[in-house]
């Protein structure tokens, strides 16, 4: 469609679906980096839902989530976590629930466990 490289009737540009996963999960996943090691990620489950229109291309937004549910399966430990995106007055455009897993197989901290 060219409303994602061209202007829309919503204005500028707007985001693909793949791009509002992008900014929603990387902004919201950079502040637990360093607590999740170098295990292997996968993506379980994306929700995602756009609220108050489309989201915009080179707009900014302000960014915020949380940690809804930790837990684990024989072989992973997952996540999930809630992200969404806001204009500077607060309203909101645009939300995301995911679901990350997380291979116990290969993250160093259960390799040491089965060492043991």
């Amino acid at each position: 469609m060219e409303w994602y490289t061209k202007p829309s009737p919503w204005g500028g540009a707007i985001a693909t679906p793949a791009a509002m996963v992008q900014l929603l999960y990387s902004q919201s996943i950079a502040t637990l980096r360093s607590k999740l090691g170098r295990a292997v990620g996968l993506f379980g489950a994306i929700e995602l839902r756009n609220l108050n229109g489309p989201v915009k291309v080179e707009h900014p937004y302000r960014v915020n989530g949380s940690i809804v549910a930790l837990g684990q399966s024989p072989k992973t430990e997952y996540m999930w976590f809630e992200t969404a995106l806001d204009e500077a007055d607060g309203k909101r455009v645009a939300e995301m629930r995911m679901l990350l897993r997380f291979m116990k197989a290969s993250s160093p901290k259960y390799k040491d466990e089965a060492a043991s």
